[in-house]
């Protein structure tokens, strides 16, 4: 039974392997399109792993919306290819559409925190990261204007839902629809930055998988006493001289050159939510939560401190750049 599952498991990930290969070496939009509907299927399998009931109905819902996105780009297509039909314009709206909600971003926004929070830990980091490859890549050559006003309609979206969470993969699951915008927005001015971007946001994200599955760490209720999981937040949250700062410091560089200063104070403000729920949930953890590891104490007057100082700072968004 269990040689099956892993056979089961090893041609689930052959599958999805040759579907992102199918996006991104052919400029033929139905091997493009059958490659997206691989990757669906594949994680589709993987998600019916689990036999609970409220997963396989969040998986159920994954695959119409997948379904769905999948129908808009070979709709799109079609009208942008056939020469009787004048509506390459239309066409290229609807694939567009059918590649932001592959990227979980506006106007389909809610199916992907919902199948990532359902989803194990492993199947969580797929959605985040390998999924996300192949519509970022065909969204790249495509017109930009729609899709600036789609990540920040995201953005704001994802501030509303995430003020009041207090579990740590729902505020990830927001957090991570509001990188995946920003990157999104980079890759309309320029590719390459983009995807290096993709690549160090997929190395935050995997030791922080690793760390929350180990330890099985969900909700902000259960005290995090590792100073490893501290570590990791405040590097997704960009603190200086963390990775994710760096990270930040690239997409904040390479938009200044491109957009306009209303829009930069914008998408500073827009971050404020989601830097105050990863501090709550830091701070809760190194203050109030039972007992604290020698580590952690050893360091808990001084993050308290930086947290504070952070904190005040964010309500002045302007200098949260210099």
């Amino acid at each position: 039974m269990l040689r099956n599952i892993k056979l089961t498991f090893v041609i689930l990930i052959l599958f999805s392997i040759l579907g992102l290969y199918f996006c991104i070496n052919t400029n033929i939009f139905l091997i493009t399109w059958i490659g997206l509907e691989l990757l669906t299927f594949t994680f589709a399998g993987i998600l019916l792993k689990n036999k609970n009931h409220f997963r396989l109905e969040k998986t159920f819902k994954y695959f119409l919306t997948k379904i769905l996105a999948g129908l808009f780009f070979i709709f799109g297509s079609f009208l942008c290819w056939n020469y009787y039909i004048n509506k390459k314009n239309i066409g290229k709206f609807l694939i567009i559409i059918g590649l932001l909600v592959k990227l979980g971003l506006f106007p389909f926004i809610k199916w992907f925190p919902d199948t990532m929070y359902s989803s194990k830990f492993f199947a969580g980091f797929i959605l985040c990261t390998y999924q996300k490859i192949a519509p970022l890549f065909l969204i790249s050559t495509f017109d930009k204007n729609f899709i600036l006003i789609s990540c920040f309609i995201s953005f704001f979206l994802c501030c509303l839902y995430i003020i009041k969470r207090k579990s740590i993969l729902r505020i990830i699951r927001f957090s991570s629809v509001k990188r995946m915008a920003w990157i999104t927005l980079t890759t309309c001015f320029n590719t390459n930055v983009s995807f290096f971007c993709f690549f160090i946001y997929t190395l935050l994200l995997l030791p922080f998988f690793i760390t929350l599955k180990k330890f099985n760490i969900r909700k902000m209720n259960k005290t995090i006493k590792k100073t490893q999981l501290i570590i990791l937040l405040l590097s997704i949250r960009r603190i200086p001289p963390f990775l994710g700062f760096f990270l930040k410091f690239v997409l904040l560089l390479n938009l200044y050159l491109y957009i306009g200063v209303f829009l930069r104070i914008l998408l500073i403000f827009l971050s404020i939510p989601i830097r105050f729920c990863f501090f709550r949930i830091i701070i809760f953890s190194i203050s109030i939560g039972g007992k604290i590891n020698n580590r952690i104490l050893f360091l808990k007057p001084f993050l308290i401190n930086i947290f504070t100082v952070i904190k005040v700072r964010a309500l002045f968004p302007i200098l949260s750049v210099i």
